[in-house]
C-alpha cells in the first residue's frame, strides 16, 4: 500500500510540472541584439515525454529554439530533479533579430523605426496550455527586455532598473508585448543595487555628488594640516 502511495504521488509530481521559459531580449548600446532562452523542465516528466535520458532529452529542449542557418549556442544541465537547456545568439542590429525570430508561442516580431524612434510589439497567438507542436507544456515563461535607451512606452508587468519583464503563465489571456525606445538618447541613469532593492540615480548628481565628496576631503586634508602644525 505504501508502495503504491509513492508510484501515485510520482505520478502527480510528473503530470502537474510543467516547462518553465525565461526568454532574455537584450538592446545592446551599439545597436546590436542577444538573445538568450532557458528551458527547465522536472528530469523524471522529460525521460516519460521523450522515453529517454541524458543528451536526447536535452535535445528535446533545444527544439523549442531551433532555426535555420543560424548560429545558436546550446548548453545544458542536468541533474536529479530537472533537466534545463540554454540557447543563445546575437544579431547586428533589431530589423535582423525581427526578421530571424521563431517561437511557437509568439507568432512574429514586429519593429518599426522612424527616426530612430524604434516600436517593437509582438502578440502571443499560442496559450501555453496548447501542445500541438510537442508534447511538453509551458507552466509559465518570463520575458525580460533589457533597453540602454530612452524608454518612451512601454506595457510591461513591471520593470528593474533598465529592465522591462513581461510574466505570462497558464491559462492567461493572450498576451501583447510593447516596447517603443529612442535610440539617439542612451539613459541618463545609473543603476545601483543595495540590499536587494534598485535604486536609479542620474549620472549629473553622481556627478555633482562625486565633485562634492573630492573638495570635502580636500578640505579636511588642509583642516587637519593646518590643525597638526598649530599644535607645534
Amino acid at each position: 500500500m505504501e508502495h503504491l502511495k509513492k508510484i501515485t504521488i510520482l505520478l502527480l509530481i510528473i503530470i502537474s510540472t510543467g516547462c518553465s521559459v525565461e526568454y532574455n531580449l537584450t538592446i545592446n548600446e551599439d545597436y546590436s541584439i542577444s538573445e538568450k532562452v532557458t528551458a527547465l523542465e522536472n528530469t523524471k516528466k522529460m525521460e516519460s515525454i521523450t522515453r529517454s535520458k541524458g543528451e536526447q532529452s536535452v535535445t528535446y529542449l533545444y527544439n523549442m529554439f531551433k532555426r535555420d542557418n543560424e548560429n545558436i549556442n546550446f548548453t545544458s544541465n542536468e541533474s536529479s530533479d530537472n533537466t534545463s537547456a540554454t540557447a543563445t545568439t546575437t544579431h547586428n542590429s533589431i530589423e535582423e533579430y525581427s526578421s530571424k525570430f521563431k517561437s511557437d508561442v509568439f507568432n512574429k516580431v514586429n519593429v518599426t523605426k522612424n527616426n530612430g524612434i524604434v516600436s517593437l510589439t509582438t502578440t502571443q497567438t499560442t496559450p501555453l496550455s496548447d501542445n500541438d507542436s510537442y508534447s511538453l507544456i509551458y507552466d509559465d515563461i518570463t520575458i525580460k527586455i533589457y533597453v540602454p535607451f530612452k524608454v518612451l512606452e512601454n506595457n510591461a508587468d513591471e520593470t528593474s532598473g533598465d529592465t522591462y519583464i513581461w510574466k505570462i503563465k497558464k491559462n492567461d489571456e493572450l498576451k501583447t508585448i510593447k516596447l517603443t525606445y529612442d535610440e539617439n538618447s542612451k539613459k541618463n541613469n545609473v543603476n545601483i543595487k543595495i540590499n536587494n532593492k534598485t535604486f536609479s540615480i542620474n549620472y549629473v548628481i553622481i556627478t555633482i555628488s562625486g565633485i562634492i565628496l573630492v573638495i570635502a576631503v580636500i578640505v579636511l586634508i588642509v583642516v587637519m594640516k593646518n590643525k597638526k602644525n598649530n599644535t607645534f
